[in-house]
């Protein structure tokens, strides 16, 4: 044995490399098959609705300026600068539930 390392290569057979747009049409395209055949007559069942009390939870803003405010049954949003984000750690609004927002309005010169 000489002191060398040989380089192993290990491939699939069947398997071919393709690049990003071969992908994203191989990818639509199994979409399209399932959703063509996933229920007798292409209908998907509805997803499934928020629990009735379910609300807004863990709002921080991230940019602009705005408050958050909850009581038991409404989440309110006031934005104070023209623009604003937002993260939530999950934002259901339950069917006993409203969220309301207010941003200001945009002033426009002549």
């Amino acid at each position: 044995m000489s002191g060398k390392a040989t380089k192993r290569e290990a491939r699939l057979v069947g398997v071919r490399s393709r690049g990003r747009a071969g992908l994203l049409r191989s990818t639509a395209l199994q979409a399209a098959v399932l959703l063509a055949i996933e229920l007798p007559g292409g209908v998907l069942p509805a997803a499934a609705q928020p629990a009735p009390n379910a609300r807004p939870q863990g709002g921080q803003v991230v940019a602009g300026q705005a408050s958050i405010s909850q009581t038991p049954a409404t989440t309110t949003i006031n934005q104070s600068s023209q623009r604003a984000a937002v993260n939530w750690t999950s934002f259901n609004v339950g069917s006993n539930r409203r969220s309301i927002s207010s941003s200001p309005r945009r002033a426009h010169g002549c």
